[in-house]
């Protein structure tokens, strides 16, 4: 198909005008300025209806340029799912291996398919409800569209650090009170059930569950300790790393690093499952070290367990006890129980390696400006059940 002629008009030496196939017609600007580097580059757009549209357009292309927003006019024409690839790629050697698979997870299964095909520059906050947020909700749990949001806008505020975009136009999205999940906490009579429940438990359940209740420390973290970062002297757990099928790594966040005592009761199911796991070694051929991971498996050649048999252990709990309880449930539940028991938003924040800030928005309907001795608070309130 030949090129249409373009003819200049009176308006301006850059816009032009020509005719269609069907003999229509139409307007077009041909724009030529300089990059950053000193290249001549030409800016050109074409099948405008009227001379006002197409003039209209070429004064806000002349007026980026001016102002030197070049990268926006570099890359008008950018889909969201261009700017996904550029990203992830120059971003994936900054993130854990999780964060990496999150995200790309967010992009390939939800971003790319429902806005891949838009252009970055022309999407806005309505249309992004209306054509992202809305449809998720309607397939998937708030918490995941919340996920996949954030993703979002952490890919837009790279563009914007880019100069690509001038502002993040998505911000301030508020989801309604009835789309939130609340966090999954169980009350001080559920979570007794639970220990006397492990206790019917093999040993390795049963150190578990007792550590995981008495700490409120993450599952991966559980996964990550070894007996050198436990100090049966001085009854005190070191939080130095965390680990899941993607192995070994730093811990979630700077604050995550962490040394907390913990009760007499937890330091001597640890004693006991400590000659239960040296005998697991011996089994089969391992040399039992300080470094071993604690918590193996008495089959599969007494390997570390990970994340994902901790999660069939509390599903295999929640079905037994006829109540929902997750390896999670127990950090939230650890925190509101101190909480309402007096123990001071910083010493809940220090033992559960999360910032101050994080635990009033999470357990705010929980915080009492009240001290006490965290061990002894949290007993009481078991002991008193």
């Amino acid at each position: 198909m030949a090129k249409p002629k373009l003819i200049k008009t009176a308006k301006d030496k850059d816009l032009y005008w020509y005719k269609d196939n069907d003999g229509n017609k139409k307007y077009a600007y041909r724009y030529r300025y300089y990059n950053t580097l000193g290249e001549r580059k030409e800016k050109s757009k074409q099948g405008f209806d009227t001379e006002k549209k197409a003039l209209q357009a070429l004064t806000k292309l002349k007026a980026q340029v001016l102002e030197g927003n070049l990268q926006q006019v570099e890359n008008e024409d950018m889909t969201i799912a261009a700017w996904c690839d550029i990203w992830l790629e120059f971003k994936k050697s900054d993130w854990k291996p999780t964060t990496l698979i999150r995200n790309k997870g967010s992009v390939e299964n939800h971003i790319k398919p429902l806005l891949g095909n838009r252009k970055l520059n022309q999407l806005d906050k309505i249309t992004y409800k209306r054509i992202f947020i809305e449809p998720l909700f309607q397939k998937y749990k708030p918490r995941s569209v919340e996920s996949w949001h954030r993703t979002f806008i952490a890919m837009v505020n790279a563009a914007v650090d880019a100069e690509i975009l001038q502002r993040n136009r998505f911000t301030n999205i508020s989801f309604k009170e009835d789309e939130k999940e609340v966090e999954n906490v169980i009350s001080a009579s559920q979570l007794n059930q639970l220990l006397g429940y492990a206790k019917t438990r093999n040993e390795l359940q049963c150190t578990i569950i007792y550590l995981l209740a008495f700490t409120g420390i993450r599952s991966g973290e559980a996964c990550g300790l070894t007996w050198k970062d436990v100090n049966f002297k001085t009854g005190e757990v070191n939080i130095n790393k965390t680990r899941d099928y993607l192995g070994v790594r730093s811990p979630k966040t700077r604050n995550s690093y962490r040394v907390f005592k913990v009760d007499d009761e937890v330091l001597e199911i640890l004693k006991k499952y400590k000659l239960t796991a040296k005998k697991i070694h011996l089994r089969f051929g391992h040399e039992f070290k300080e470094e071993s991971f604690i918590f193996i498996s008495s089959s599969y050649y007494g390997k570390p367990i990970c994340t994902s048999a901790i999660r069939k252990m509390f599903s295999a709990a929640s079905n037994r006890l006829g109540f929902k309880v997750k390896a999670h449930t127990l950090r939230h539940t650890y925190a509101s129980l101190l909480i309402s028991s007096g123990v001071d938003v910083v010493t809940v924040a220090s033992r559960l390696g999360d910032t101050n800030e994080m635990v009033f928005k999470v357990y705010a309907h929980a915080v009492d400006e009240n001290k006490n001795q965290t061990i002894e608070a949290f007993k009481n309130v078991l002991e008193n059940t």
